[in-house]
């Protein structure tokens, strides 16, 4: 079974300066790890996160001193959701502990946000472990959340100001720069993943014309109607394997739906289905 990561699409909005390649795999590894657990801490070994992460046969203690790095970045992302008049400010993962010597990091997710990461079945991204930290470089990685984002509408303008602030470009950057060395050779390396993936740039009617947004297009994914996406039916499998769900009327605080169940005959004929 594929290692999915799945989440409400509130993380694809956050700024992570200064990310690294090797930033996002552990970020996109533990939010992988930590989905529909809840708020509680979780253990996980080194060995474990460095195979999910594709970090290597490198030793523990380089790993640790990585894991320190990033942890350190990631307590400093603005993280800030608006709700109506009310503005909060919060770290996703406020508990980290590296225990360098048994090779383990502890981690848990914050009680108020966990919906970032729990009971999530609208507004979200997925896709698969292996396949995102198999990619090279930030820009790419970040693209290609963004694209698995609005992968049923198939297109995606950003103006210039939100395109690189959310894949962290800096200032200096012009945009015959940016369609250089980020835009084309991130279009050339996903192109095979996202078919017909282009992106045009869009020309503002003001004197000079000056570029004001990207303009990315690529074939939306389609679903025919009837069959379960073999990917989701997998999901359900392996939340049901994680813990017995329960049916329950209690409403979300942060999601506008009831809380279904699925037993197991229903998730094994998902997967069987057509």
């Amino acid at each position: 079974m594929k290692e999915m990561v799945k989440y409400n699409n509130t993380l694809n909005t956050l700024q992570f300066k200064n990310f690294s390649a090797m930033d996002y795999n552990v970020l996109m590894c533990l939010c992988h790890k930590m989905r529909d657990q809840g708020d509680k801490e979780l253990k996980f070994s080194f060995k474990e996160l460095k195979e999910l992460t594709d970090f290597g046969n490198h030793s523990d203690k380089l790993f640790a001193e990585d894991l320190d790095r990033m942890i350190d970045k990631l307590i400093k992302v603005d993280a800030t959701v608006i709700t109506g008049d009310e503005k909060s400010r919060f770290i996703l993962f406020p508990t980290f502990r590296i225990n360098a010597v048994q090779g383990t990091l502890t981690v848990s997710v914050n009680k108020d946000f966990s919906y970032i990461l729990n009971e999530i079945t609208g507004n979200f991204t997925k896709f698969e472990l292996k396949e995102f930290a198999e990619l090279d470089g930030k820009y790419t990685k970040t693209m290609y959340r963004i694209f698995k984002q609005y992968r049923k509408t198939g297109w995606w303008k950003p103006t210039v100001e939100e395109f690189k602030a959310i894949m962290d470009i800096p200032n200096a950057y012009t945009n015959k720069i940016i369609m250089r060395d980020i835009i084309k050779p991130t279009i050339a390396t996903l192109s095979d993943k996202f078919n017909g993936l282009t992106c045009e740039p869009i020309k503002a009617k003001k004197r000079g014309a000056p570029i004001e947004r990207y303009y990315f297009k690529w074939q939306a994914e389609k679903q025919i109607a009837g069959q379960t996406n073999i990917n989701d039916a997998e999901d359900e499998l392996a939340r049901y394997n994680n813990k017995k769900v329960k049916k329950s009327t209690k409403k979300s605080n942060y999601n506008d739906f009831m809380k279904n169940s699925y037993d197991f005959e229903e998730l094994e004929k998902k997967l069987v289905r057509n």
